[in-house]
């Protein structure tokens, strides 16, 4: 009795682990700001945005790799659309995805800057989401 006991939990077990389901989806980031040197407020061109998946991918996100989206203008301006393409597994073994990321801006001689966000706490329509940076300030590295 027990046997068969073990045997269905077994299959049962297996059964549930076979059913995952591979889902694909695109988050849409509508992504705006400003960058802005400091101390002098001048506006920085060539500021690089890197966009950093912190909960979407299954294996990006685990990896925190970046990937660059874009830089400023000469008016240190950053207007960048973003068509993100993920996937995840779904089961009942697999949590929903957290749906979260991180934005970095770099510029050389300038400290970087990290900016972190959840696709809950944006607005927007459908998969397109509107992120504002607004008016960053980078500070320049200070020489040793």
């Amino acid at each position: 009795m027990k046997k068969r006991r073990f045997i269905a939990f077994f299959i049962s077990l297996s059964i549930l682990a076979c059913m995952v389901n591979h889902i694909g989806s695109v988050t849409i980031l509508a992504i705006e700001g400003r960058v802005f040197d400091k101390a002098s407020k001048v506006p920085l061109e060539n500021v690089r945005a890197y966009f950093i998946d912190t909960g979407y991918d299954d294996k990006r996100s685990k990896q925190a790799h970046r990937f660059e989206i874009g830089q400023s203008d000469a008016n240190g301006k950053i207007q960048v659309r973003l068509n993100y393409y993920w996937e995840r597994k779904e089961s009942i073994f697999h949590s929903y995805p957290k749906k979260t990321f991180a934005i970095m801006l770099a510029k050389a001689s300038y400290q970087t800057r990290y900016f972190h966000f959840k696709e809950s706490q944006l607005e927007g329509e459908k998969f397109t989401y509107f992120v504002q940076l607004k008016d960053v300030y980078l500070e320049t590295l200070q020489k040793e």
